[in-house]
């Protein structure tokens, strides 16, 4: 396929206003076990989040994850925290109810999984250059929810810039720190 663009800066996706929708980056939740159970036993998370299961037992006791599905069901997970400070970790994609015990110790556990909210597209405008900086702006964006600014040389290799609450539906961006890349996105987490 022949194209017109020759390689030169900014002009890939910069050149033009780029509509980006990112799933939210996963988050990390913590559970504790321990010879009286799982530290919380219920606990809500959204789908793509992980969850990291812990020993915490002095006596160096160990203690399973085992899930109540049905082994082989696509769902069904099973780990063991073998001594203090072991742990095991399960990503969750699927939204549900994932009920759990240890089998080596009577506790139970519970982990929901809501579906991730939908978001809507949020419109970055092309980045310009002011005093040697790259400023751009955003609209679409949804009040009180995290905003990540990132940047790249390259489209593979993403480094975060900027981290901030959205206050307004709209916002602008100033590389202030002058990092190295031309192009921008920004995730929206919850």
């Amino acid at each position: 396929m022949k194209t017109n663009c020759r390689p030169r800066p900014m002009c890939m996706l910069p050149a033009l206003a780029l509509a980006v929708t990112l799933p939210a980056l996963g988050v990390i939740h913590h559970v504790g076990v321990d010879g009286n159970g799982f530290h919380p036993a219920t606990l809500t998370i959204t789908a793509g989040d992980t969850v990291i299961w812990t020993n915490y037992d002095e006596d160096d006791f160990p203690h399973s994850i085992v899930s109540t599905l049905p082994f082989g069901h696509p769902q069904f997970f099973q780990g063991v925290v073998v001594g203090y400070s072991d742990t095991y970790s399960r990503t969750f994609l699927v939204p549900g109810t994932y009920n759990y015990q240890d089998t080596l110790d009577a506790g139970f556990g519970t982990v929901i999984v809501e579906a991730v909210p939908p978001s809507q597209a949020i419109i970055l405008s092309a980045p310009r250059l002011e005093n040697g900086q790259f400023v751009f702006q955003a609209t679409g964006l949804t009040t009180g929810r995290t905003n990540i600014v990132e940047i790249s040389a390259n489209l593979i290799h993403w480094s975060a810039i900027s981290t901030n609450v959205a206050t307004a539906s709209t916002a602008t961006y100033t590389n202030a720190a002058a990092a190295s890349g031309r192009f921008f996105r920004l995730v929206e987490r919850p």
